[in-house]
């Protein structure tokens, strides 16, 4: 446990993203009176990623709108924000990083949270520069609003891979008037993160919505052909398409941790104070990978809770404070007017509940169980579904099962949960 500080110290935050910055005013917070410094590689002041794929995608919205602390902020906290400014090499020997500037800036401890970047795969032609597009951060998207505004007529997009990156763009892409084909290599959409009956859901959502969703399809190369794109795929089908836009997943940026020595997995390993197998140095966000108790599983996760949860415990610890990182995950994906709500992590279940509303064919709930136990739970247009099903993991009570699945019985805690 950290504690002992100074106005002399100084904390530096590599990556001014969601986690970064909330670390950053979570020290000030927990009473860190020394120095802190955020380098970030990008121009802009940090901003909030969530809308990317969402409002901010199909709406006219200045960029301001996305800023998750004004500039004001980090002067009155103290905060000195570094834009344009990227970390090269950190040296623990001597706790110090260097910036791609060439100074070399010392740290009494550092907090890495440097995110990751979108996956691009292995297809020949992929990295024509003016019309094909990865998903991950606000250039990503502002280069692909300018080109859509660039066609007079509705254009056609072409979307690599059938996650929710790939399943959001595909919703606002519609809102925009513009025609989408969607091709997933597996089976069925969101295959490797959910049921069949998710996945069939928002098939059928996006099919109602006009999107060609075509599985089993995997792109070999593209090919340019004039002001088009062709898409060959390995069965020989081939589409033509004016913009490409690639969602396929996510490499967590931890090459500066590795070369530093750090313990990698998925992510850069570490206990439950975030700090990772060197006590100074600490990893949050999207980047980290640390033990859950209560799934005993290691986990890497990509959330907002996930981001701002690690940054609060990281920054409590640094300034001595006891307090441990125990989640239970949840997540969301909003796409047209439905809402998908996850809590928990199903990973392991041996049995699993499909709960559909009576009179409310858009409201669906799969409850997902190891034997009696409640692991996860999808909840899609069902928030008293997801509020419920929060409140009985966290506090480990038992699901009366056989009113779970029967949706003629009220949807409420005095039926669905047994009383002890």
């Amino acid at each position: 446990m950290s504690g002992m500080q100074s106005e002399d110290q100084r904390c530096v935050i590599i990556g001014g993203s969601h986690a970064g910055v909330s670390a950053a005013f979570a020290l000030r917070k927990y009473g860190w009176k020394g120095e802190i410094h955020i380098y970030e590689k990008t121009t802009y002041l940090p901003y909030q990623r969530p809308p990317l794929s969402k409002t901010f995608f199909y709406e006219e919205q200045h960029v301001d709108l996305l800023k998750l602390k004004s500039a004001d902020n980090y002067v009155e906290q103290n905060i000195q924000l570094f834009l344009h400014t990227a970390i090269t090499a950190i040296d623990r020997d001597s706790a110090c990083v260097t910036t791609d500037r060439g100074n070399s800036v010392a740290y009494d401890y550092l907090i890495y949270a440097c995110g990751a970047r979108a996956l691009v795969p292995s297809i020949n032609g992929i990295n024509h520069p003016s019309a094909i597009f990865c998903v991950r951060d606000l250039n990503d998207i502002l280069r692909i609003k300018e080109k859509l505004k660039t066609y007079r007529t509705s254009p056609q997009a072409l979307i690599i891979g059938g996650g929710y990156i790939g399943l959001e763009i595909a919703s606002s892409l519609r809102k925009m008037d513009v025609n989408v084909v969607l091709l997933e290599r597996e089976n069925r959409l969101l295959k490797r993160v959910t049921v069949k009956e998710v996945s069939s859901y928002f098939d059928q959502l996006h099919s109602k919505n006009k999107v060609r969703v075509i599985k089993q399809k995997n792109v070999t190369h593209i090919e340019k052909a004039g002001k088009e794109l062709n898409v060959f795929c390995e069965d020989g089908m081939t589409f033509t398409t004016d913009i490409i836009i690639v969602g396929v997943g996510i490499q967590r940026n931890t090459s500066l941790a590795k070369d530093a020595g750090l313990t990698i997995k998925k992510g850069i390993v570490v206990n439950q104070y975030c700090q990772t197998n060197d006590p100074s140095i600490y990893a949050i966000g999207d980047c980290a990978m640390h033990d859950n108790k209560k799934y005993k599983l290691q986990l890497s996760l990509e959330s907002i809770q996930n981001a701002n949860d690690q940054a609060k415990v990281a920054a409590a610890t640094i300034c001595g404070h006891e307090m441990a990182y125990d989640p239970i995950p949840w997540f969301w994906s909003d796409q047209y007017d439905t809402k998908l709500q996850t809590v928990g992590i199903s990973t392991g279940y041996t049995d699993k509940i499909v709960r559909q509303e009576i009179g409310q064919s858009n409201s669906l709930s799969i409850w997902y169980f190891r034997d009696e136990k409640l692991l996860a739970v999808d909840a899609i247009n069902h928030p008293k579904a997801y509020v419920l099903a929060t409140r009985i993991i966290k506090k480990d009570q038992l699901v009366n099962k056989e009113n779970c699945a029967n949706p003629e019985i009220e949807f409420s805690p005095l039926h669905m949960i047994v009383s002890v």
